[in-house]
């Protein structure tokens, strides 16, 4: 029994899905068999506390679609930029700023988790490392990248879906769009670990080794921009430097650039990895997914649907967060205190009956499939977002050109993932097949 006189059963004892509303939310989402098998947790905050406190996690969740686009369309209310600060390194901040300051060439705080008017302005300079020609110039390397890697593991019959190729696949795309050495890959690799771990630091010591590696990423972006300013190089980096606005003098800061050339570089590996990853996990395990897949394929309008409903059903990031500037009641009637630090469930949205009906099934022929919350909602909605649907559908069509008949080696629930609260993410993912 807990202080509320609740029986509290183990959830490693018990599947989620087999235990009632009430029994699930006497847990933490915190707890590591709730963040791996998050669905029914998230239908019994939906149906019982749409706006819930954890005290584990010291924040309000926010579970339910209209709630989370009422959230989005007001940055006055809600302030990204008060948490990004309240959940970066959170009470070893002071700490780790003065690490950065002495060791990392400087405290650059991120340029684009802010609220207006400095994230209008500086969206609007980003969006020029992300213009639709931008894109199209890109496919052609990404195809070539993906189609290489393909090639080297066809002959096998068997890999690592994530190791093997989801990482790495996304890591050699980002080296070429930024225009770094492709052998500098694991290093990046590395800083985007820390990253992840500075933001759940779990002591002092932890904060300070991680912060030595992010001191060795700004040092390395530093050195990338300065390269740029002294010769102009075609790829996003010198897109941010030389990005200017529509008078053809405002520019962003050397500041705004480092933090988000360091955006580009660790920012989108782990999300665009993890959807790839996700793709071949449920092709490899379930036969329905796997023949809509095979028969989407070579029609690019089919497979772009069959993408977004995977991202739907199964997205990368499980939200983000907001701050409330004032005291506020949601459209549930969820209240919210001046100051509450809000985790906003988009994960959670997407599984919203009242949005989405069966929403725990593969439907790509869905209707309002476009009003899933993958990508976030509002002017935070991920600037990304077109560059990632590319990659992965790359990755689909040159994985399909050669490679058929994926199996999971193991049975599908032995699946293991990282018990993070930032992504639902694979360590591995065990796969044989067979070449066309």
């Amino acid at each position: 029994m807990n202080e509320d006189g609740l029986q509290v059963i183990r959830l490693d004892q018990a599947l989620p899905g087999s235990l009632s509303p009430d029994a699930l939310l006497v847990h933490s989402i915190m707890e590591p068999e709730v963040l791996v098998r998050p669905a029914p947790f998230y239908k019994a905050m939906r149906e019982r506390q749409p706006v819930r406190y954890d005290e584990q996690a010291g924040m309000w969740f926010v579970s339910r679609h209209e709630d989370l686009l009422e959230i989005t369309r007001d940055s006055e209310t809600f302030s990204v930029g008060r948490a990004w600060n309240q959940t970066f390194a959170r009470e070893y901040f002071d700490e780790y700023k003065a690490i950065l300051i002495r060791d990392g060439g400087g405290y650059f705080p991120d340029a684009i988790m802010t609220d207006p008017p400095t994230h209008t302005r500086v969206r609007g300079l980003l969006q020029e490392a992300f213009t639709p020609s931008r894109i199209k110039k890109l496919e052609p390397l990404i195809r070539n990248v993906a189609a290489d890697l393909v090639d080297s593991l066809a002959p096998r019959g068997q890999m690592d879906g994530v190791n093997d190729f989801a990482m790495p696949l996304t890591l050699s795309i980002m080296c070429a769009q930024l225009g770094i050495p492709l052998e500098d890959g694991p290093r990046v690799l590395r800083w985007t670990r820390a990253l992840a771990a500075i933001r759940g630091a779990q002591s002092a010591e932890h904060m300070r080794e991680e912060a030595r590696h992010y001191c060795d990423l700004q040092n390395y972006v530093i050195a990338c921009i300065r390269a740029r300013q002294e010769q102009r190089t075609d790829d996003m980096i010198s897109d941010l430097i030389y990005a200017r606005g529509a008078d053809g003098t405002e520019t962003l800061s050397f500041d705004e650039i480092v933090s988000l050339a360091r955006a580009l570089m660790v920012g989108g590996l782990d999300s665009i990895g993890t959807a790839i990853s996700t793709m071949l996990y449920l092709v490899a395990s379930d036969p329905g997914i796997a023949r809509k897949f095979e028969d989407s394929v070579p029609d690019e309008s089919r497979l772009n649907r069959f993408i977004e409903e995977m991202l739907r059903l199964e997205p990368p990031a499980r939200g983000l967060f907001r701050v409330a500037t004032r005291d506020v009641v949601l459209p549930s009637g969820g209240r919210i205190p001046e100051g509450g630090l809000i985790c906003l469930l988009f994960s959670s949205a997407n599984d919203d009956e009242s949005v989405f009906d069966h929403p725990r099934q593969f439907d790509m022929d869905r209707e309002k499939l476009s009003r899933h919350l993958t990508f976030g909602g509002g002017m935070h909605i991920c600037i990304g977002m077109h560059l990632a649907r590319m990659q992965i559908k790359v990755a689909a069509q040159e994985l399909h050109r050669r490679i058929t008949d994926l199996k999971l080696t193991i049975p599908a629930e032995a699946a293991r993932y990282h018990p993070t609260l930032a992504m639902l993410s694979l360590e591995d993912l065990p796969l044989t097949f067979t070449t066309r």
